[in-house]
């Protein structure tokens, strides 16, 4: 079992900030996404929509395809519960948008939607992006579709059903993609799993980003069983999440654990 208390002290303790980044590139990419603090127009729009959820008392029906929450048997749950249990926090959904930018990714895919707000921040970029979103629940990829009505994000396609069986269709499909956020069915082997799928799409210099790598001692082990891929150059953890990089100009492998601004 995870001491979420300790561990949050520990990795603090442990990880560093810009005095510790030596590569040139991780050092320019903390400044420009990791620290940066700049408000985008998005930003305010997309918030609006999360305290929206976070007040919305009606239920949804819960259909649970991972470890991402602790629904036990419920069948349904009130959206406001839903969205405070699932939501990223805008420090989290900021850095993913401003990563993008940074990168300049275009073809992007994201695991697991959940109530879409990740996949609003996502699809904000640019609208020249294609973002591809799998959600499981059938529930939640009706209320995106509402939502998405109203915010018109023409660059977001949602891809309903489980992961198991939509994601592996999609690769076969033959897709390139630059950028992938998996954030769905939170189990050791599950994570491995689709970011040993996402390999098969990702460009050469392509990066994933992995959500809640600290969530359970399960998600730790597949976090470290994933740095310590052949394809992976150089890593950086959040705690919240965790940035994986596959560009070959990483000539040294380098992974930091570095504290989020917030922390700073």
């Amino acid at each position: 079992m995870l001491n979420r208390a300790f561990d949050i002290v520990w990795f603090t303790l442990t990880a560093t900030n810009q005095h510790g980044i030596h590569s040139p590139s991780l050092f320019q990419l903390y400044e420009h996404v990791i620290r940066d603090d700049r408000k985008f127009h998005a930003f305010e729009k997309l918030e609006v929509y999360r305290n929206q959820l976070l007040r919305n008392s009606e239920k949804i029906d819960i259909l649970e395809l991972g470890a991402g929450s602790s629904y036990g048997s419920a069948s349904s749950k009130q959206i406001k519960e839903v969205a405070s249990q699932q939501l990223s926090s805008p420090y989290q959904l900021r850095v993913l948008f401003r990563l993008i930018e940074w990168v300049e990714a275009e073809n992007i895919v994201e695991l697991g939607a959940s109530l879409g707000l990740s996949s609003f921040y996502l699809a904000a970029t640019s609208t020249k992006n294609t973002v591809t979103s799998f959600e499981g629940n059938p529930h939640f990829v009706k209320l995106i579709k509402l939502q998405n009505l109203r915010l018109g994000f023409e660059n977001l396609h949602l891809i309903e059903g489980n992961f198991d069986k939509t994601y592996p269709e999609f690769i076969q499909s033959g897709p390139k993609v630059d950028f992938i956020f998996i954030d769905g069915n939170h189990r050791e082997q599950a994570t491995i799993d689709y970011f040993l799928q996402s390999l098969k799409i990702i460009d050469e210099d392509g990066i994933i980003v992995l959500d809640d790598i600290h969530w359970s001692l399960g998600m730790q082990k597949a976090w470290k069983k994933i740095k310590a891929h052949e394809r992976v150059n150089a890593s950086i953890d959040l705690y919240m999440m965790g940035i994986i990089f596959l560009s070959p100009e990483y000539k040294e492998k380098r992974h930091l654990n570095i504290r989020p601004r917030i922390w700073t």
